[in-house]
């Protein structure tokens, strides 16, 4: 019987027309479009009442916004403003500043840590960037600018050189001058053993100077390594931090950084599509297994 007799005679009888099961198993492409159109309402309502569900949800969810403001920090001042700005009192002046309370609970301090954070600025590379972003996110856009702009200010003055600064500057100095004595002593030896090695007339003496005189770099380094970051900390020590390391002002935010309505109605839609897809398919594949 041709295709066109059982499709007259499924019509005169009201026998629908099967769908191809393969002797093999395995579907056809056109097994698919069938299933596909089959099940189209299916597939175009579950993305559908997904992305809404997760509008009217994001809709009623609580909003949180993000000031910023940018730091011009090296790496070191990035880490040490981000430890003061964790300590008690950094937190507690940041309490008073807003006035939540004089001294700050543990869970407000918690609280205050928690939504604040410090991170590289876009388009700075980790490790040598020297700009900072400093964030902090609340459910009010005014107060997380309020809060933002008196973690700088705390900072700031928590940074302000002690009235014994000068005696410890002079201490640290002299540890310095200590540290760049040994460095000269090591210079002149390396001078010496580099001497050496130019002298040398054996194959082993010369291998093991040179030897010596790379380990001798290296202690050079890490010394004039540490050198430098003392100095730096000296410096701070004297002159500390002012407001001219705030690139930009804590920013006063007009849209919310959590939820996104738009995104999460997109990946909900989407997930649901793809789920409903999935079903739909494991479901005909059993069918036609069991018809096969």
């Amino acid at each position: 019987m041709t295709a066109e007799a059982l499709d007259t005679d499924n019509a005169r009888t009201g026998a629908a027309r099967p769908t191809c099961a393969p002797s093999n198993g395995v579907p056809s492409l056109r097994d698919f479009v069938e299933i596909v159109w089959r099940n189209l309402k299916l597939l175009l309502i579950a993305p559908a009442l997904a992305g809404l569900a997760a509008f009217v949800v994001t809709s009623v969810t609580p909003k949180w916004y993000t000031s910023v403001a940018y730091l011009t920090l090296d790496e070191p001042g990035a880490r040490s403003a981000d430890v003061i700005m964790r300590s008690s009192p950094v937190l507690d002046a940041v309490s008073r500043a807003v006035g939540d309370s004089e001294q700050a609970s543990d869970a407000l301090r918690d609280a205050l840590d928690r939504n604040r954070r410090i991170v590289v600025a876009p388009g700075n590379v980790e490790g040598a960037a020297k700009l900072f972003r400093l964030e902090y996110s609340d459910r009010d856009p005014r107060r997380a600018q309020k809060i933002n702009d008196a973690f700088i200010s705390a900072w700031i003055d928590a940074e302000k050189p002690p009235s014994d600064a000068p005696s410890k500057v002079n201490a640290d100095i002299g540890r310095i001058q200590l540290r760049l004595h040994s460095v000269s002593e090591v210079l002149d030896d390396l001078l010496n053993r580099v001497q050496a090695a130019v002298d040398a007339n054996q194959k082993n003496q010369n291998q093991q100077n040179q030897n010596e005189v790379a380990v001798k770099v290296r202690d050079l380094i890490l010394a004039n390594h540490l050198d430098f970051a003392d100095v730096v900390a000296v410096l701070r020590k004297m002159r500390g931090v002012s407001r001219a390391v705030v690139f930009s002002e804590p920013s006063l935010p007009q849209e919310p950084s959590w939820p996104k309505r738009a995104i999460v109605s997109i990946l909900a839609a989407f997930a649901a599509g793809l789920i409903a897809v999935i079903f739909v398919l494991l479901r005909a594949s059993r069918r036609i297994a069991t018809t096969a």
